[in-house]
């Protein structure tokens, strides 16, 4: 599924719109992402390698969002006008995996079950464990690092 898009070539006589820009790069994202997937995280690299490229030269301008949510996405930005492409969305659930999912539709199914059994219960521990349920079901998920993650102790 790789993307044969561009930012070369355009009907516009001045060259590609921004919105074709980012549209552009948003399917050469997820295209990236879903490379990631296939292959299990081992070719991070080589998948994000011509994405990198391009971003690079239009901006350093990088960027995550941390929410109240077990997801938050991670972007990079064009210009300061907010045109933004979002790479993958991060999985924060405590005592799991880094994870990551490649497209909102996850992001928002984790978002939802933690937060239906939140609302439900008031029990974290369980919200937690409903998000990861989602997560760990998800079709673009990416597991990051396989032991799971340390929670300090209080002492």
């Amino acid at each position: 599924m790789l993307v044969a898009a561009t930012l070369l070539g355009s009907c516009h006589a001045g060259g590609p719109t921004t919105e074709e820009k980012i549209a552009a790069l948003q399917r050469e994202s997820d295209a990236a992402c879903m490379c990631e997937v296939r292959t299990h995280g081992a070719a991070r690299a080589e998948c994000w390698r011509a994405f990198d490229a391009k971003i690079s030269k239009l901006t350093d301008q990088a960027g995550s969002m941390n929410a109240l949510w077990p997801t938050s996405p991670t972007f990079q930005c064009i210009d300061d006008k907010g045109a933004c492409i979002e790479q993958w969305y991060s999985v924060d659930i405590a005592r799991s995996p880094r994870m990551r999912v490649c497209s909102a539709a996850d992001a928002k199914a984790i978002d939802e079950a933690y937060e239906r059994v939140q609302k439900a219960t008031g029990d974290v521990l369980a919200a937690e464990a409903a998000g990861l349920a989602v997560a760990r079901q998800a079709p673009t998920l990416i597991i990051d690092e396989a032991a799971p993650k340390k929670v300090k102790s209080a002492q």
